[in-house]
């Protein structure tokens, strides 16, 4: 069963290519431990999609693109 999680990423991202990186480097940080290993695919903007479900509903998860320097989302 396939899952559509909305994903909201702070401060805004208007470019793609960023909110793609953003969402690598949570999978990369927090995937096998907070995900349960399941990849998903992100579509650029609001959602990503897994083949069933993951272990919460909501949870907020911070994500350094450059080693804790400069800037941080969520």
């Amino acid at each position: 069963m396939s899952m559509c999680l909305q994903v909201s990423i702070e401060p805004p991202v208007t470019n793609k290519k960023i909110g793609r990186d953003v969402m690598k480097k949570l999978r990369e940080t927090f995937g096998e431990e907070e995900c349960g290993g399941k990849r998903g695919a992100y579509d650029g903007e609001k959602s990503l999609f897994t083949s069933g479900s993951l272990n919460f509903n909501s949870k907020e998860f911070p994500v350094f693109l450059d080693d804790e320097k400069g800037p941080s989302y969520r």
